[in-house]
């Protein structure tokens, strides 16, 4: 650990000569909280701009435990208000049997983990999210002859929800349905989907949203026998869901 601190030290002196906008993390380290706090409270929090972990996670409440105790990390040293980067997670999906010690997920189950977990840190707070990997046979969002996992998909949706949107909170409803609202202009959005083992059910909106349009993260535009404008009836499984529309005063 002093070693990694004075290594960080020389890095700092030698970006601020060379390319002073450069910002220095802290190393990524993978599921090692207390080591974290071994690198800022050894002297590291003084050198780094700001904070790098990699966040995989088992499901939902680990990525949302796993954040807040950086995050408050983050505080107790100092580093509130500085870039806040997942520099690296994903979720493993096999078409086969998984390698041993993996969990047994299919890639439709993995893309769906996934597509919550970028969800949820946009709504954490996290600056910017860093998938593993690309074409990876494991977390891939594509294979490795080229063709697009569900994965993709999910990721081309949800960063379509997202940018420009303002994230305004999210909530267990009860210990089977999570919905997150978030904002863009004049436009209000629903995001909910039922965490594992819980089974595919129905969630209302809530009064005063008014809804125009639904579309799953993985399958893209709800079918008319899974929502309903007329009945505010919709349809959830794992995969998150989101229902736009306009909230009346």
């Amino acid at each position: 650990m002093k070693a990694l601190i004075e290594l960080s030290r020389r890095t700092r002196i030698t970006l601020e000569k060379e390319d002073p906008q450069a910002v220095l993390l802290t190393p990524g380290f993978v599921n090692r909280i207390p080591v974290l706090e071994e690198y800022l409270a050894g002297g590291g929090a003084d050198i780094v701009q700001g904070l790098s972990y990699h966040f995989y996670s088992r499901a939902d409440g680990d990525l949302i435990g796993n954040v807040r105790a950086v995050q408050a990390l983050r505080k107790k040293y100092g580093l509130e208000g500085k870039p806040f980067f997942n520099t690296e997670s994903g979720y493993e999906g096999f078409e086969g049997p998984p390698l041993p010690g993996y969990a047994a997920r299919d890639r439709e189950t993995a893309a769906a983990l996934n597509a919550r977990a970028w969800i949820l840190g946009a709504f954490l707070g996290l600056d910017r999210w860093y998938h593993h990997g690309w074409d990876s046979t494991e977390t891939g969002m594509v294979r490795p002859n080229g063709a697009p996992t569900p994965s993709r998909a999910a990721w081309q949706r949800v960063r379509r929800w997202l940018i420009g949107a303002e994230p305004m909170g999210c909530q267990a409803v009860n210990p089977n349905i999570v919905t997150c609202r978030l904002v863009r202009g004049e436009q209000t959005a629903w995001i909910v989907w039922r965490p594992e083992p819980a089974p595919p059910g129905e969630w209302r909106v809530p009064p005063r949203f008014e809804p125009s349009t639904a579309e799953d993260a993985l399958t893209g535009p709800l079918p008319a026998g899974q929502w309903s404008a007329r009945t505010r009836v919709v349809r959830v499984g794992a995969s998150p869901v989101i229902v736009w529309g306009k909230e009346s005063p």
